[in-house]
């Protein structure tokens, strides 16, 4: 297989919320239809779609946004379990010997 640079798709940034183009080009701000192979990632999620060559947006589901939302939620869990146990240990220096519950 040959490597071969593709200079016809467009990258498309915005918000979830924008019309992505290609649906109709009077919701999408005036931009045409883009060309197959086009990415449109929302700045807001992370979420990134590949544009199929009609409506809808198709999106990617391998992502490294899948993986760093993964990463947060256990660093999450992390975190509130640390502060948890220190809440519960608050009350005593760690030089102190704490009475058992």
């Amino acid at each position: 297989m040959a490597i071969r640079l593709e200079t016809s798709i467009n990258r498309y940034r915005g918000l979830s919320t924008d019309a992505k183009p290609g649906r109709d080009a009077e919701d999408a701000g005036g931009l045409q239809t883009p060309p197959v192979g086009s990415v449109f990632t929302e700045t807001d999620t992370g979420a990134r779609f590949i544009w199929p060559g009609s409506w809808p947006w198709v999106r990617q589901k391998q992502t490294i946004e899948a993986y760093l939302a993964l990463l947060i939620d256990t660093n999450a869990q992390i975190l509130e379990t640390l502060n948890a146990i220190y809440r519960g240990h608050a009350q005593y220096l760690w030089e102190d010997e704490a009475p058992p519950e």
